[in-house]
């Protein structure tokens, strides 16, 4: 009887440990998107939002700060380029009150009837901040398009 009490309580908070990874996981990327969007409407007040104070970002060989990237959110502010993201996630690992994601980014950039497009591969610390996770840091790496 008390195998079988402690394999039901083990199983019990197996169950319960999965459902709050599962659930912390898909906040995670909700975080993750939503970030984007905000980034990509240069709306610096939402987009600070879903960062830790001390965030970092590195792309093309540079480290920025939040100040940084919020300079550069205030410069293109007036720009008439819309930009629409896609992901393709890889890996969610979470580890108590940090978790990384590894994902494909996938970037259109529409200007004045201009279109780009653009491919990184990307990886995301997270940190839970009183009971929210936000971006620590980011680390960026621009896929450029192989010659056939």
């Amino acid at each position: 009887m008390l195998i079988k009490t402690t394999l039901i309580l083990l199983l019990t908070c197996f169950q319960i440990s999965m459902a709050q990874t599962t659930k912390d996981s898909l906040s995670i990327i909700e975080v993750l998107k939503k970030d984007y969007e905000a980034f990509g409407s240069y709306d610096i007040e939402k987009h600070r939002s879903y960062l830790t104070n001390d965030y970092i970002l590195i792309e093309n060989g540079e480290i920025w700060n939040l100040n940084q990237e919020i300079d550069y959110l205030k410069k293109h502010k007036n720009s008439k380029t819309k930009r629409v993201d896609a992901f393709t996630i890889s890996d969610v690992k979470i580890f108590d009150n940090i978790a990384y994601v590894v994902y494909n980014l996938y970037s259109t950039k529409t200007n004045e009837g201009t279109i780009k497009k653009f491919h990184w591969l990307e990886s995301t610390v997270f940190r839970k901040v009183n009971g929210n996770w936000k971006i620590a840091l980011i680390h960026s790496t621009k896929i450029s398009k192989k010659e056939e």
